[in-house]
């Protein structure tokens, strides 16, 4: 059975990008490091999430923000 994903460019190709799965309530953000600060109007970086943050040699950092009356966030983890 076929599924669905679909890549909406934010920016262009270089940029952000959103991904969405068929039958799957989660959303992949791709944010270069210089774009975050640009990010604040992003909807899906105001809750819990999971990011991931890739640096030299492709090694990787998984990180998980909870939303809390504190303001914790995504976005505040990725500032």
């Amino acid at each position: 059975m076929g599924k669905t994903i679909t890549y909406y460019l934010i920016d262009d190709a270089d940029g952000r990008i959103k991904c969405t799965y068929s039958n799957w309530t989660g959303v992949v953000l791709k944010l270069p490091r210089q774009l975050i600060k640009d990010s604040d109007d992003r909807a899906e970086l105001n809750h819990s999430g999971v990011y991931m943050l890739v640096g030299k040699d492709n090694l990787i950092y998984v990180g998980q923000a909870i939303y809390k009356n504190d303001g914790s966030r995504v976005l505040k983890r990725l500032k």
